[in-house]
């Protein structure tokens, strides 16, 4: 199963290093100073609510400016005009983290957006891990990922990318920045947001553009379902060694549902709990029964009518940390935090077994 080789992947003892070259595709042309144009970019306006043209699909390349280890993630990013584009930054994200780590947090923050890449790339750009995402690439893809060195500013790139921007981050110069078409199926709210100053833009001839288009599954699969459905086993399986998940796409990443086979009464709670903590996205947990099809939203929707008594087998965890652009949280992110104990309760009412219809084979009927 893919939950299984992200798993993998993750180890860090199953991870391989970049390898450094000196040439890359993507240098046959690159514009830097006064010739920097944002335009040469055909970056689209995706949906009608946008508030304007994003790059969506691009993975923002950083460095550690403490440790040295490199890192990859996702940022959303509005082009203002020639040189600039709004740069959106979570406050939990590593890049973020980085800039304020130095001595001087308010000066400029030297990263590279790297467009069109491998997937092993992109998939390893979504997780959230303390190790460079580059090993995790590496381990996807089986081999060391081939990266060269930006050519304005002091970040390694991979060679495969077809457009590199480099530039640098301006903490406090900020633009008003957004809406967007996003992950939660909203338009959400502009965001006050740090800028990014463009002092490059290279590509490789005939270079394909990639975009993701926001708020499809597309892009819930690679920020949330691909690189958080391994972490969210582990945490639950540190209970519960036989436990499964799923992080259902059409609930937007927020949703989690753990299956398993039931024995303490309490042991639902204790895994909603574990599950809630694996990912701040994750807000609702839901637990059920191994006679439930987790992945199929209709038998999930069943165990919550047929196996849910709210005042014993619903919880709230208020005042957690949640994702800044939840709809149902603040402007922090801070919100509630919901656990549902979908497993059948024997021990309250025996209610027999589950009605069940075998599947047929019409070739035994129709030959």
């Amino acid at each position: 199963e893919v939950v299984d080789v992200m798993e993998h992947v993750l180890e860090p003892a199953h991870g391989i290093g970049p390898v450094v070259t000196d040439d890359a595709p993507w240098q046959a042309n690159t514009v830097v100073g006064d010739d920097v144009d944002t335009a040469l970019l055909p970056i689209p306006v995706h949906s009608r609510g946008d508030g304007g043209a994003f790059i969506t699909g691009a993975v923002t390349v950083a460095r550690d400016p403490i440790s040295g280890r490199g890192n990859l993630g996702y940022n959303r990013m509005l082009r203002i005009d020639r040189t600039h584009f709004g740069f959106n930054v979570n406050e939990w994200r590593d890049v973020g983290t980085f800039w304020k780590s130095r001595e001087d947090p308010d000066a400029p923050f030297p990263i590279v957006l790297a467009i069109g890449l491998d997937p092993a790339v992109m998939i390893a750009a979504g997780v959230k891990t303390p190790v460079d995402e580059l090993f995790i690439a590496g381990a996807i893809r089986g081999r060391g990922i081939e990266v060269c060195r930006a050519t304005t500013v002091d970040v390694d790139v991979p060679v495969d990318a077809e457009v590199v921007v480099e530039g640098l981050l301006h903490p406090t110069v900020r633009k008003s920045e957004g809406p967007l078409a996003e992950f939660h199926g909203y338009h959400g709210e502009p965001w006050n947001s740090p800028t990014f100053e463009v002092t490059a833009i290279s590509w490789r001839d005939d270079p394909i553009y990639q975009t993701i288009v926001p708020g499809s599954f597309e892009h819930i699969y690679l920020g949330n379902v691909l690189p958080r459905e391994p972490l969210l086993r582990r945490f639950v399986r540190h209970l519960d060694p036989a436990a499964d998940v799923h992080i259902p796409p059409y609930a937007n990443g927020f949703l989690a549902v753990v299956q398993i086979d039931r024995d303490n009464p309490g042991a639902p709670k204790n895994l909603a709990l574990a599950a809630m903590t694996a990912h701040l996205n994750v807000r609702h947990v839901v637990v059920v029964d191994r006679d439930v099809d987790m992945y199929q939203a209709s038998e999930v929707q069943w165990a919550l009518t047929n196996r849910v008594h709210w005042p014993e087998d619903v919880f709230t965890v208020p005042g957690a940390q949640g994702h800044e652009m939840d709809p149902v949280g603040n402007l922090r992110g801070v919100g509630t935090k919901v656990g549902f104990d979908a497993t059948y309760k024997r021990e309250r009412r025996e209610y027999g077994e589950r009605v069940n219809y075998p599947a047929v084979n019409l070739s035994n009927y129709l030959s």
